[in-house]
């Protein structure tokens, strides 16, 4: 009877050894599992972050690498359209590194985007041509004719031209002051045989809520 109930008890307590051995094990294989998944989004992390870095490093040598004007510095932007006031842009430079009202403001370094509004001592503000109510003198096409364009808001532009005057879509936009850079790309042009005028829509390819970095070429005005 003894032999019996020795032999229960040990069954028994292997049964246990075994259950919470398997426990331990569970729990190692838990503990392991979550370890890797830290790790992997570590991984993963530290890659998505080293993409940024070489994303954000290839726009900035892509924009000094273009040969725009000597005098001109960099502004990174810190805040855009969808969190600044409608059609601006605020940067990181102001009237300590020598900025002025009006100065020039390009992205990508090829393309004008707008103008020094507003200066203080560490930050500006940049509005857009494309702001609804100002008005720019451009020059369209190769033959350079030349045109008032009115800001429709977000890059966006419209003119209107004599009909018999030849506007072509993908025409280059410059300003009439500054046709050194891109100013807008046309993408539509609207006739009718009863009109006598034309409307011709062109944008800034620019995306004006992507931008991380402008280039402000500097005048030599007064600070405001």
């Amino acid at each position: 009877m003894a032999s019996v109930v020795w032999k229960a008890k040990d069954t028994t307590q292997r049964e246990l050894n075994d259950f919470y051995s398997l426990l331990r094990s569970k729990k190692s294989l838990v503990l392991e599992n979550n370890k890797l998944k830290q790790n992997l989004l570590s991984v993963e992390h530290q890659g998505i972050s080293l993409e940024a870095v070489r994303a954000e490093n290839s726009e900035l040598k892509q924009m000094l690498g273009r040969d725009i004007d000597v005098n001109t510095i960099l502004g990174s932007v810190l805040s855009r359209p969808n969190t600044s006031p409608y059609d601006t842009l605020i940067i990181d430079i102001g009237s300590k590194d020598g900025l002025h009202v009006g100065d020039q403001v390009v992205a990508l370094g090829d393309f004008v985007v707008g103008f020094v509004s507003k200066v203080f001592t560490n930050t500006a503000q940049v509005t857009f041509y494309s702001s609804p109510g100002i008005k720019t003198n451009v020059l369209i096409g190769k033959n350079n004719i030349p045109a008032s364009a009115e800001g429709r808001g977000a890059n966006n532009f419209i003119v209107r031209l004599p009909r018999d005057i030849e506007v072509e879509k993908d025409d280059i936009v410059t300003l009439s002051h500054f046709d050194t850079q891109i100013f807008g790309v046309v993408e539509e042009i609207f006739r009718t045989s009863t009109d006598a005028f034309q409307i011709v829509l062109f944008n800034n390819p620019v995306n004006v809520f992507n931008t991380k970095w402008v280039q402000i070429i500097k005048s030599t005005g007064p600070s405001i």
